[in-house]
C-alpha cells in the first residue's frame, strides 16, 4: 500500500467535496422542479374540488327542497 501524502488527501478530499456538492446541487434542483409540479397539481385540484362543491351544493338545496315540499304538502293534505 503506497504511502500517501498529506498534499494528496487534501486534493482527494476536495475532489470529493467537489463531487459531493455538485450532486447536492442536481438533487435540489430535481426536488424544486418536482415541488413547481406538486405546487401546480395542488392548484388544479383546489379548484376542481371548488367545483364540485358548487355542484354538490346545488344538489343538497334540490334535494332539501323536494323533502320541504314534500313535507309541506303531507302538512296540507292533513288540514283538508
Amino acid at each position: 500500500m503506497p504511502r500517501i501524502s498529506p498534499t494528496e488527501r487534501a486534493l482527494e478530499a476536495a475532489d470529493r467535496a467537489t463531487k459531493a456538492l455538485e450532486a447536492i446541487a442536481r438533487h435540489e434542483k430535481e426536488c424544486g422542479e418536482r415541488w413547481a409540479q406538486t405546487g401546480t397539481q395542488l392548484q388544479e385540484l383546489q379548484r376542481q374540488v371548488a367545483v364540485h362543491g358548487v355542484r354538490w351544493e346545488k344538489i343538497a338545496w334540490l334535494i332539501i327542497s323536494g323533502v320541504g315540499l314534500l313535507l309541506v304538502g303531507q302538512v296540507v293534505k292533513g288540514l283538508f
